[in-house]
């Protein structure tokens, strides 16, 4: 095993998935969910971006909207983009709307949306085997015991989706710093 010199375990640890898809509790996994993802987004600005713009890109104070923008214009894929930005508006409804229900479409949408993110976006370089890597994800990878712990079939959605879309951003990404040759292995 190769071990990759980068902060991808934070968004792609499975046991923080296994932990969240115990929860019953709809609105903290969609926070857990989103902060997951907004955490992807930071680590690709700080990898990818100038160091003299750091203070600005990932102040604290600066929007998810913002980021998304600069990371869009860093090279994130719209698709990308897409999903997390889905997932973000799922999490600021129940942030700002008092008693919100999520429905089934919003489900399916940001679902839709991590589908569409194909191995042909992810692999622009020679750092992975594209066959392979289309191979995962055409596999619907799930995270361990979200179809039992959960008796809220939404949980196990939501975290199943954020779990595939954050191991695409990690592809993605291996093979972006790969491009930019800064992917640091060893």
């Amino acid at each position: 095993m190769i071990k990759i010199n980068h902060e991808f375990s934070i968004f792609l640890d499975i046991s923080r998935y296994e932990r969240i898809v115990r929860n019953n509790d709809l609105i903290s996994t969609v926070l857990n969910l989103a902060l997951i993802m907004e955490n992807f987004i930071n680590i690709y600005i700080k990898e990818v971006s100038p160091k003299e713009f750091h203070d600005i890109f990932l102040d604290k104070k600066q929007k998810q909207h913002f980021k998304l923008g600069v990371a869009k214009s860093l090279g994130l894929p719209r698709t990308l983009a897409d999903a997390i930005t889905k997932l973000s508006g799922i999490r600021n409804n129940f942030a700002h709307k008092l008693d919100y229900e999520l429905k089934d479409e919003e489900i399916l949408e940001f679902e839709q949306c991590v589908e569409k993110i194909t191995a042909k976006e992810i692999c622009r370089s020679d750092a992975l085997n594209y066959k392979e890597v289309d191979c995962f994800l055409s596999s619907g990878v799930k995270v361990k015991g979200s179809d039992d712990y959960t008796s809220n079939k939404v949980i196990g959605r939501l975290v199943n989706s954020t779990y595939m879309l954050a191991n695409k951003a990690a592809f993605f990404s291996i093979d972006e710093f790969n491009r930019r040759g800064i992917l640091s292995l060893g």
